[in-house]
């Protein structure tokens, strides 16, 4: 039976399985300095933030190499998706949003 369940599987599907592991592993190397560098400790809670935002946010992390997760104590969830030199990606409305640049007009301090 075992055989059977395989092979109705695929290989595809297998494989789609063997690549959300590796991406997983990949986040969670690549996480690890970021949270010591917001001197946080990845608990239960914490895991599941990060899951959720990689299962929202699994699309563009997967498709573009500039995506990855980051920390943000002032979101919900305390993660969110940045692409390097393009911005946030918002996982409701499947945008980047620029990067806040500040304003040509804005007067220093």
């Amino acid at each position: 039976m075992e055989k059977n369940f395989s092979n109705r599987l695929g290989s595809g599907y297998i494989q789609g399985y063997t690549k959300a592991i590796q991406d997983g592993i990949k986040i969670m190397q690549y996480i690890q300095p970021d949270l010591k560098h917001h001197k946080m400790q990845l608990n239960a809670k914490r895991l599941q933030a990060l899951f959720q935002c990689w299962l929202q946010c699994r699309e563009i992390i997967r498709d573009d190499s500039d995506a990855f997760i980051r920390v943000n104590k002032n979101v919900p969830g305390e993660f969110e998706v940045y692409v390097t030199g393009r911005g946030v990606y918002d996982p409701e409305t499947m945008r980047i949003v620029p990067n806040n640049k500040p304003s040509a007009k804005a007067e220093p301090k």
